[in-house]
């Protein structure tokens, strides 16, 4: 699997393309927001003459999920308790409102749960139900590479806040924990630098 960073180290949200080499299929973890998000999506497309097969969105938050509405007819999996609060155009939970924004709209969504295997070519992607930022986030993990996609749980520096709609501070602790036994290599969150397992072992000494 190749992997296709599209990394922000201001207060912008992080984005991912999969590739898996053999059958060429392309996964979009995190679309973002902004228009740079989409240019950049669209520049490594087209550039390596890829396409988009589908979008995981780590949970339901504006920053992470506005550009979706650009995929016509592209499958969008989100985990059911953040997945409905898409279908359903609910602001208090997407935070649109934050950004100055319309609660943007967003069809063809799959729910996908914990544990379940989703296959992007002959590449083999687990998707982890990781609460504690929201009630529904989700992490991927793949294993022959050990790449953790943590959205907003866990940070290089950091956790994610709890303090918004459905967060829960014993949730998110208790994700970390499920992480930590994968032994996983690299880790790409949703925000900031790419950082690794000892990152987060270290993290959560102090939480």
């Amino acid at each position: 699997m190749k992997i296709y960073p599209i990394i922000s180290l201001s207060a912008d949200s992080n984005t991912y393309l999969l590739e898996d080499e053999e059958t060429k299929a392309v996964c979009i973890i995190d679309p973002g927001y902004t228009s740079e998000h989409l240019k950049r999506i669209i520049s490594v497309l087209n550039e390596t003459k890829k396409f988009s097969c589908f979008i995981i969105n780590t949970h339901c938050h504006y920053d992470h999920i506005a550009n979706c509405e650009h995929f016509k007819g592209v499958k969008i999996c989100l985990h059911r308790n953040d997945g409905e609060a898409v279908s359903e155009q609910k602001d208090e939970k997407i935070l649109s409102y934050f950004f100055g924004m319309k609660v943007p709209k967003i069809n063809s969504i799959e729910f996908v749960d914990d544990n379940e295997i989703i296959n992007l070519g002959k590449t083999t992607l687990k998707i982890l139900h990781t609460p504690g930022h929201t009630s529904g986030s989700i992490s991927v993990y793949e294993e022959k590479t050990k790449s953790l996609f943590s959205g907003d749980l866990v940070f290089s520096g950091g956790v994610g806040r709890t303090d918004l709609a459905s967060g829960n501070f014993e949730q998110l602790k208790d994700s970390i924990d499920k992480i930590l036994k994968l032994n996983f290599k690299t880790l790409y969150p949703g925000h900031g630098k790419i950082g690794n397992y000892e990152n987060v072992k270290m993290i959560r000494k102090f939480i």
